[in-house]
């Protein structure tokens, strides 16, 4: 190390070192253990008993400890991006101070504190979003118990409701305490985004799951793979960028990225669909694909900062997400309308 610089962030060198040594003396264990278990076997086999299998009798942890450096690699790598994650600065660069100057907030007391609460207004369709999407997948799940789509269609819309919990809390309601408080320059982003990017890509992967349900068996098995390898390889991704850290890899613009393709292959699947929940699904999606025209199209036109200035707290994130809490209803009422034709394929009649 040069003397005299300053070294900030994680150790990620000594991590290898260590995880490396670890992998080392395990391989030597391996070694002898497996010499030892082959002279037993001799003497066994020469006294005519029968030898139990080395992996009876063993935990699942104890038979997974080789997964462990792996494990414990992973672990440290996503924790080395702790501090760098802080080294990501708002860009333009605003102070705190510019940061209140450029958006609606109220100042409320709880705690024994001052906080300075952003885009009220906002947060509170966010959140209703939150919890009316978390609520439908609880009720879908009771109401269409047993099939596996309608569990996986549940499962997308918990995750997308507590990814816009997340993001509600980071980029607006308390974005100043999050991101600018005791800060010189705000932050970019933040762990709560984080969690949002992970739970929303997960969110459209779940839905990929509850197609695949209904599909037959070579073509679902396609579909849940790509399904799986598309959420590995983003949860790896974000690993990196957290780390690292790089921008790109923890934008909305990749959570995009890996989530565009999915939609269209839902898309294309569900015009070759000839029932009724297919051409009700169509709909959603196109549906969809309006609510976010609408937003990008309230974006360009800049009605944003015109109604700011006039005290009027609406943005296109409202048009974004009121249009999703409607969308929330129509997928909860499509699912649980088509709840019967889930236990059949659409081609081979095999259940579900």
């Amino acid at each position: 190390m040069r003397k005299g610089k300053k070294t900030t962030g994680f150790p990620v060198h000594q991590v290898f070192q260590t995880v490396r040594d670890f992998g080392y003396v395990r391989q030597r264990e391996g070694m002898y253990n497996q010499f030892s278990r082959r002279l037993v076997s001799i003497s066994y086999e020469e006294s005519g008993m029968q030898l139990r299998s080395p992996n009876r009798g063993r935990s699942c942890l104890q038979k997974g400890t080789h997964f462990l450096p792996i494990l414990l690699l992973f672990l440290l790598f996503l924790l080395s991006g702790c501090a760098s994650l802080d080294s990501l600065l708002y860009l333009p660069v605003q102070t705190p101070q510019q940061w209140l100057e450029r958006q609606p907030y109220v100042t409320a007391g709880f705690g024994g504190r001052k906080w300075l609460l952003m885009q009220p207004s906002s947060t509170l369709f966010v959140y209703l979003l939150g919890v009316v999407a978390i609520v439908f997948g609880i009720r879908i799940l009771r109401m269409v118990s047993g099939k596996k789509s309608a569990a996986w269609w549940s499962a997308s819309l918990i995750l997308w409701g507590a990814g816009a919990l997340l993001a509600g809390t980071s980029y607006e309601l308390f974005s100043y305490e999050i991101k600018c408080a005791a800060q010189n320059l705000c932050l970019w982003t933040s762990w709560w985004e984080i969690g949002y990017l992970l739970l929303s890509l997960s969110s459209v992967n779940a839905m990929a799951a509850a197609q695949a349900a209904r599909l037959e068996k070579p073509a679902g098995n396609r579909l849940r793979m790509y399904a799986a390898v598309n959420n590995g390889l983003y949860i790896a991704l974000v690993a990196i960028g957290t780390a690292l850290p790089v921008r790109f890899l923890i934008s909305f613009e990749m959570l995009i990225l890996f989530s565009a393709p999915t939609i269209l292959i839902f898309i294309l699947l569900n015009w070759k669909g000839k029932s009724g929940f297919d051409r009700s699904l169509m709909q959603l999606w196109i549906a969809l694909i309006g609510i976010i025209a609408a937003y990008f199209a309230y974006y360009l036109s800049g009605l944003t900062g015109v109604l700011w200035n006039q005290g009027v707290w609406f943005s296109e994130n409202d048009i974004l997400h009121i249009g999703l809490i409607l969308w929330m209803v129509f997928i909860s009422r499509t699912i649980i309308h088509n709840s019967p034709s889930f236990g059949s394929n659409r081609v081979s009649g095999k259940q579900t």
